[in-house]
């Protein structure tokens, strides 16, 4: 049998293209082979076939793996290390691609990547896990849009680390040990406010009852199901604010207890940054495009 390696500086590791299907001839799947930390075995040219053709599966683009876990993901009989390692399309719900759909109508700006992110919903794994089934049970839940984790600002402008997530009927902040720490019909939400720039903020403002201000990576995911959840239920367009001065509440009915984020551009600083005030917080943004 004719080996399958040839040495060269293009090929450090031997891999003789001439003697492969043309399929394989590609700019990404020779990278692939650079960047591979294998050496199939030199002989068995089967076996070299059908690594490469492993390697040509994996040049392709594929979604994203979840990095969070949640811990009560953890306690449905996976561990952390099984979890990672799932299919990321093996989910009851399709996983959807970003689509050029601006939930925005245009008047905020973007990165280039939010564009281009896949969008995999349940991020925490907890589609099947006794929590969903307690929800369903005591709620009536249906479907799971969304499980992440995001940061959350309190009524003293710290921020906190939460699981949020958002079925067929409501939202719900998840704290620490599984505790329901709040469930908001989505029938109630008033409105969803953010900024014109490059930031992860969105405040989601409730009739009669304190506002959230959240920060996330997935924010026009989150933004997006919502929208159209909260359309499908009231027939009704939930309105999205767009401003770089926010007013928020922090207490039901409490007109003093009124916070403020005013947005300022400023391209020097590396991370979108908070400086605290006494009527709320300064968000300072980076609206250069990050290079990779």
């Amino acid at each position: 049998m004719m080996s399958a390696f040839k040495q060269s500086d293009m090929n450090p590791y031997g891999l003789n293209l001439d003697e492969f299907p043309e399929e394989f001839h590609t700019p990404k799947f020779n990278k692939n082979i650079a960047r591979s930390q294998t050496i199939v075995p030199e002989g068995d040219l089967q076996q070299a076939l059908q690594e490469m053709k492993q390697m040509l599966e994996q040049s392709k683009p594929k979604a994203p793996r979840a990095k969070t876990v949640a811990p009560f993901a953890q306690r449905n009989g996976s561990t952390t290390e099984e979890l990672e390692d799932e299919d990321p399309f093996d989910f009851d719900v399709p996983v959807e691609e970003k689509n050029d759909d601006d939930v925005y109508g245009g008047r905020k700006l973007r990165r280039q990547d939010s564009f281009k992110r896949w969008q995999l919903g349940d991020y925490l794994h907890i589609r099947a896990s006794p929590f969903m089934q307690e929800i369903e049970r005591k709620f009536g839940d249906s479907t799971l849009f969304y499980s992440g984790t995001v940061h959350k600002m309190n009524r003293r402008s710290a921020i906190q680390d939460r699981n949020l997530v958002i079925t067929d009927q409501a939202l719900y902040n998840i704290g620490k040990g599984e505790k329901i720490n709040r469930r908001i019909e989505l029938t109630r939400l008033k409105e969803i406010a953010c900024s014109s720039m490059k930031d992860g903020y969105f405040v989601i403002k409730v009739a009669e009852e304190y506002d959230y201000v959240f920060e996330s990576a997935h924010k026009t995911e989150i933004i997006t199901i919502i929208t159209k959840q909260y359309k499908h239920i009231t027939s009704c367009k939930l309105p999205i604010e767009i401003s770089d001065v926010i007013w928020y509440s922090t207490e039901e009915s409490n007109d003093n207890a009124l916070r403020s984020m005013e947005f300022k551009e400023d391209n020097k600083v590396k991370d979108t940054s908070l400086i605290k005030t006494k009527v709320g917080v300064v968000v300072m943004v980076n609206n250069e495009e990050k290079k990779e």
